[in-house]
This record gives C-alpha cells, structure tokens and sequence, in this order.
C-alpha cells in the first residue's frame, strides 16, 4: 500500500549565493586610492529531512526519495528544469526539445526521436566540459539499479476522509486517483475512476463470499481454520508513514483480519532488496500526476533482474497496463494523452495495485529575508529550485 501523495519540500541543502557587497567606497591603503569593495558570499543555509546518499534523484532509494529529491535542483539539475510553473527551461541543454523546433520527432512505427544538443560552455566544477558520454553514464548508472475481491474489501474498510481530517487537519482531499485534484489532467480523467466509499459492512459481506467466516476471537479463517492475516509494513524515517499505517492496521483489525506490523528501521530504508520484497502491504508516500504513471510499467518493476531498482514498488506487471503506459508515452496532444491517461486510470483504481489514501500538503519555509524565490504553482512538476541561481538574501 503507497500513499498517493506529492513530493513534499520543507527546505532543502546549503546554497552559497556569491553576491557583491553593498555600495560605497572602501577603505585607502597608505592615502592612496580607496581599495575596492571587497564581495563577500552570503550564506543560505537550507534543512534537509534527512541525509541524501547521492546527490542525483534517480540514484537515493524510493523510501527516501520524498525527504531528498529537491536538493537536485540546486546542484544537479541536468539538461533541464521545471521552473515554479511547470515549464520546462533549458540549463546544459540549448534548448528543451518540440516539435517545432525539430528536437522531438515522431517516428512512423510509432515511435519517437529525441535530440538534445548541450549547449557550449556547460562544464563541471573543475571546468571540464561536459559531455555526451557523461549523460550517457548518468542514464546507464539510474538503470541499474480472488485477490481483486480481497482488495476491495480492504480499501471500503479504510476511512480516508478521517485520515485526511486527522492528518492534515481537513484541508486536504483523499486520493482517489494518481492525479492531483483540480488539474486539467485530473478532470479530464475523472470519469473513468473506480471509487469506494467508506463501508465496513459491505467489506465483511465480501470478505464472507470468498469462504471466510469470523471465529471466536473475531479473526476471519477459511474452512481449514487458517487465519486470514498478512504483514504491513512502513519506514522509520517519516512520522507521517507510522501515523498513517497504524490508523489503516487498526481499522482491518477490527474488521476481522489479522494485521503484524513491522517498521522498518531508517538505516534499512536504503536497503532495495528488502523494500522491493515485502510480502503484503507497505505504507509509503509517493507522487502523482500523469507522468508518474509509468512508474506501473513491468519494466520499472522491481525484480532481481533489474537488480531491485525501479519505481515499481509493489511489482505489479500487466500487459495490457503496459501497452497502454507506452501509448501515453508516445501521445502528444492534451486530448489524445488524456483519453490513453483514462484508460491508465480506470484500470489502476479497478486493480489496485496501490490503494491511494490522501494528498498531503507540500509545505516550503521561506525566511523573510530572502528574495526572488517564486511560489509554486498547482502544476505537477512545479519546482522551487529551479533559479536558485538568482536567489538573495536581504
């Protein structure tokens, strides 16, 4: 189980902005002429959740990912960033590929061509250029790395509205689709989600169809006496993980199902093996939006051939989710990715390969002193590091 959520940014790294010290003439060495002011940086100093193990998003481990991702803004950005809009802007590259610029080119077989030019002057720290084959090595590096019934049962049983009353203080929605509420993308799609309202009745009707039946201590067994129990599990290192795991345990526990818990411990949150092998439910918050939704591919799944890496938590592989996650890829205009990003939605909340809870907020702390960071907007791949470079301190 993931919590259908969006990346949340407190604050981020250590940013030094080199700015020129104020106006005015500097002190005359030996009468002569006033020496220039000298500039000083000025320091940002900016809070991480908790310590990133690489400095590239793609490369920290998904349980982390959400308390770390933003610091790439600041010193990795790459061919391009979203700026507070959503908007694509160029930084290594010359420009962000289209179709009117002749970068972007769809295929006849379907398919799509690519080009990004990097643009003269782009170096390292140490000045060396960078290059193709250095792209090349990031890409390779980030690569290696009656159940339906069941469900549906599981998910009438949980209350998102009081999880979202009680964690985020009623002001956010519950989740019922990958998509954030009230975008274009969202609307569009509305129509094709599968909902389930809050009813523990129904849920101990479907439960009882499949052969259970409730013994003496209230746990549901079948005919041979068997428990019908699983495990749930979540990590140490966001509070929000365990707030929201122990309200869903205790509510299928009092439906009748036997619930273990384990938390697993922050320093084995980066361990893939054991994230990508868990044996029922695991509580854990994700983004959204339409360009997530191939993290439900078979090829993002985290298997052992893929070495456990992938977006693909829970392993869940489906041709027909896969042919239609390429044709979103490969769609272009709003109304066709939409009608394909229907289709991704109505099967997602129909399988449940995640049982999406709520959206919780994405607070940024901002201190008055500081200039030229600009808000973010409702759009999904809005970033507030994007101009890091022309912040200020006052």
């Amino acid at each position: 189980m993931r919590i259908g959520v969006r990346l949340a940014l407190l604050v981020l790294g250590l940013v030094l902005v080199a700015c020129s010290a104020p106006g005015g003439a500097g002190r005359q060495a030996n009468g002569g002429a006033p020496e220039p002011a000298r500039k000083s940086p000025k320091r940002i100093t900016i809070a991480l959740l908790t310590e990133p193990p690489s400095l590239h998003y793609n490369l920290i481990p998904n349980p982390i990912r959400a308390s770390t991702g933003s610091i790439q803004e600041l010193v990795h950005p790459g061919l391009a960033v979203s700026d507070n809009e959503g908007t694509l802007r160029p930084v290594l590259a010359e420009a962000v590929p289209s179709i009117e610029n002749g970068l972007w080119k769809l295929l006849p077989d379907g398919g799509m061509e690519t080009t990004w030019r990097i643009r003269d002057g782009a170096i390292w720290h140490d000045g060396t250029p960078v290059t193709s084959g250095d792209l090349e090595l990031t890409v390779s590096l980030t690569k290696d790395r009656e159940l339906a019934v069941f469900r549906d049962a599981e998910t009438d049983e949980i209350d998102r509205q009081a999880l979202a009353d009680n964690l985020m203080a009623g002001l956010l929605p519950i989740s019922e689709s990958p998509l954030f509420p009230d975008t274009p993308e969202y609307k569009a799609t509305a129509p094709s989600i599968v909902h389930y309202a809050y009813a523990p009745q129904r849920s101990v009707q479907m439960i009882e169809g499949l052969g259970y039946a409730r013994g003496s201590d209230g746990i549901f067994r079948d005919a041979a006496g068997q428990r019908l129990s699983f495990e749930t599990r979540t990590t140490a290192q966001r509070d929000l993980h365990l707030k929201t795991m122990l309200p869903v345990v205790d509510s299928w526990q009092r439906l009748g199902l036997e619930v273990e818990t384990q938390v697993i411990p922050a320093a084995r949150a980066t361990d893939r093996e054991e994230q990508a092998t868990f044996p029922g439910f695991q509580v854990l918050r994700q983004p959204a939006g339409v360009d997530r939704l191939v993290r439900y591919h078979s090829n993002e799944a985290r298997t052992a051939e893929r070495n456990f890496t992938g977006n693909n938590n829970g392993r869940y592989m489906n041709p027909e989710l896969d042919r239609l996650i390429d044709r979103l890829n490969v769609s272009l205009e709003f109304t066709d990715r939409m009608v394909v990003a229907s289709q991704i939605i109505q099967h997602v909340t129909d399988q449940l390969p995640v049982l999406s809870l709520f959206f919780d907020a994405t607070p940024t702390l901002v201190h008055n002193r500081m200039r030229n960071i600009t808000p973010l907007s409702g759009h999904e791949d809005a970033r507030v590091g994007w101009n890091s470079q022309q912040w200020d301190v006052q």
